[in-house]
């Protein structure tokens, strides 16, 4: 990360930071709600010896995922996250050996790095995304919360 963030550590650090702050609020926005909600009314989803707790955690990360693709989508279009795609400088020549077989350009040209160092500002604004993010995460804990008591 700290050569695609243009070799500083710090700025590495936090552009990582901050991406997976983003997404991580909203996967927990959409987990917590649902594992209370099937907690409640599952039998021993508390306990995680039976297989009903591993099936109330992976309804609750599937949910999560759903809430945070957007976030994640947002995050990889303004190369403030990488995608799966991503050409690194280490494996461009294998990448875009790849890529040729399957009818892609995925030359270093054809596809720049990633630019974790400012590049052009995206839209909407990190701290207009870092605002709603935090508002899912508080909007999924109320929920939750709210869910608890019934």
């Amino acid at each position: 990360m700290r050569d695609m963030a243009g070799g500083s550590y710090r700025r590495a650090l936090t552009s990582t930071f901050v991406s997976e702050m983003l997404s991580m609020n909203l996967l927990m926005a959409g987990m917590v709600p649902t594992v209370m909600a099937l907690r409640a009314r599952i039998p021993a989803a508390a306990d995680p010896t039976t297989p009903s707790f591993w099936f109330v955690m992976s309804m609750g990360l599937l949910v999560g995922f759903l809430f945070a693709y957007p976030m994640n989508w947002w995050l990889v279009a303004h190369h403030l996250k990488h995608g799966m795609m991503t050409v690194r400088p280490a494996g461009a020549a294998a990448a875009a050996g790849h890529a040729h077989r399957v009818g892609m350009d995925m030359t270093p040209q054809a596809a720049p790095a990633m630019r974790m160092d400012g590049g052009a500002k995206p839209w909407p604004p990190v701290p207009v995304m870092a605002l709603l993010s935090f508002l899912a995460l508080a909007a999924g804990i109320v929920i939750a919360l709210q869910l608890q008591r019934m």
